[in-house]
Order: C-alpha cells, then structure tokens, then sequence
C-alpha cells in the first residue's frame, strides 16, 4: 500500500468563487497566479465581458474554464 502526503491546498485557492470589483462589474475569480516582475499574487477573473485574453501562463491555476481572463488584484475583493 502506498502512502501520499497530504498537501496543504494554495493560500489562494481560498479566493476561487469570490467576486471582485472590476470597473465597475462584479466579475468572478476562477484562478490565480503571481506578477513575475514584483512576485505580488494575482487573481484571475472571468473577464468575457471586456474581451479579456485567452492564452494562459505557466503560473497561472485556472479552476473553470473561460473564453476570456484578466488579472485582477487581492485588493478588488468585494465579499
């Protein structure tokens, strides 16, 4: 019988489903990733109302799949 180590799940993770303000519009956080330049962490929102992008990164984590995304910071939070 093998044995696995239980992993701590991304501090994160626990942002996945909340809402952020964006301009204006309540948008949804599908994922995160981290600024390569400043290491700040980065939210990943479902972002097809304003085009958004749709090529993902190596660092990036996605938890649903999306037409479009764009970053969005810990501090747009709104719940």
């Amino acid at each position: 019988m093998e044995k696995f180590e239980k992993r701590e799940a991304h501090p994160m993770r626990k942002y996945i489903g909340r809402l952020v303000n964006f301009y204006g519009k309540k948008l949804e956080v599908v994922g995160y990733s981290r600024n390569g330049l400043t290491g700040e962490p980065l939210l990943i929102v479902e972002a097809l109302p304003f085009g958004g992008w749709s090529a993902l990164e190596p660092s990036d984590v996605i938890f649903k799949d999306c037409e479009s995304y764009w970053y969005a910071s810990i501090n747009d939070l709104i719940d």
